[in-house]
C-alpha cells in the first residue's frame, strides 16, 4: 500500500517499543543466542558496486526510520546479549509484495520504471531467506552483521520479467517520473526504488550457508509454483 511518511514515522515508534519490550525480557537469559532481524534498506544507496557488510550505511527508504532501533540493538549487545543481525534483501515469494506485484502485471498493468537504466537490487527466495535465519542462529557470530541475499544481483524487471515468461506473457514496462511514483506509492517506496545496492552473499556462505536458489533464476519457477497455490491468486 501507500506509505506515508507519517505511516513511516508510526511504524518506527512501534517498533522501538517491541523491541524494546522484547530484548528486556530476553536479558536474563544468560548465553542465549538471538538473530535479530533488520533491513537492507538501513545499507541505502551503495551504488553499482558488490559491497559487503562493512559498507558505511547510507539509509534510504525505511532504512532512516530503523536507525535508532539498530542502536538500542547495539546497546543491548554491550549489555551482554549475543544478538546476531541479519539483513534480508528483497525477499520475494508467496507472500507480502510478490503475488500483488505479479497478479497486477498479468493483468497487463506495466511495471514502472525509474530513471534510465533499470535500478539493482539483491534478491533471497522466501525458503532460502527462512534457511539462513535458522543457519545463523547456529552458526552466526554473535555481534556480527549478515546480509540475506542470493548470489547474483538482479533488478526488478529481470525478476518480474522471468516470472511472467512462466506464464507465457510478456513483461509491460513504462518510465515514470519520481514524482508521479511518490505520488501513487508515497514517499517512502518511492524513495526504495529509486537507489540500488549490490550485496555480496559471502559472508553468509562463509558460515557454510547455502541456497537452494543461488539466482532469481532458480527461484523464480518455485516461487511461481507456490502462487499457483494460492486460492487468492489468480492469473486472469
Amino acid at each position: 500500500g501507500r506509505v506515508t511518511r507519517k505511516r513511516a514515522e508510526n511504524y518506527r515508534r512501534e517498533r522501538l517499543k517491541m523491541d524494546l519490550n522484547l530484548l528486556t525480557t530476553v536479558m536474563g537469559s544468560a548465553g542465549q543466542r538471538i538473530v535479530y532481524v533488520s533491513g537492507t534498506s538501513y545499507y541505502g544507496d551503495l551504488g553499482a558496486e558488490l559491497r559487503d557488510e562493512t559498507a558505511t550505511p547510507k539509509p534510504k527508504g525505511w532504512g532512516p526510520y530503523i536507525i535508532e532501533a539498530l542502536a538500542q540493538v547495539s546497546a543491548f549487545r554491550e549489555r551482554g546479549l549475543r544478538i546476531i543481525e541479519a539483513f534480508p534483501g528483497q525477499i520475494y515469494g508467496a507472500g507480502s509484495w510478490y503475488p500483488d506485484l505479479i497478479q497486477a502485471l498479468l493483468k497487463g498493468t506495466a511495471l514502472p520504471i525509474l530513471g534510465s537504466h533499470d535500478k539493482y537490487a539483491s534478491f533471497m527466495y522466501v525458503e532460502d531467506a527462512g534457511r539462513a535465519l535458522h543457519h545463523l542462529l547456529e552458526h552466526g557470530e554473535p555481534g556480527e552483521r549478515y546480509f540475506l541475499v542470493d548470489d547474483e544481483p538482479s533488478t526488478l524487471a529481470e525478476l518480474a520479467r522471468l516470472t511472467l515468461a512462466e506464464y507465457g506473457k510478456p513483461l509491460k514496462r513504462q518510465r515514470v517520473p519520481y514524482f508521479l511514483l511518490s505520488w501513487l506509492l508515497g514517499p517512502i517506496n518511492a524513495e526504495g526504488m529509486a537507489y540500488e545496492n549490490r550485496l555480496s552473499s559471502a559472508k553468509l556462505r562463509a558460515t557454510g550457508f547455502v541456497p537452494r536458489c543461488p539466482t532469481i533464476v532458480e527461484g523464480v519457477p518455485l516461487a511461481v509454483a507456490e502462487l499457483n497455490r494460492l486460492p487468492s491468486f489468480r492469473q486472469n
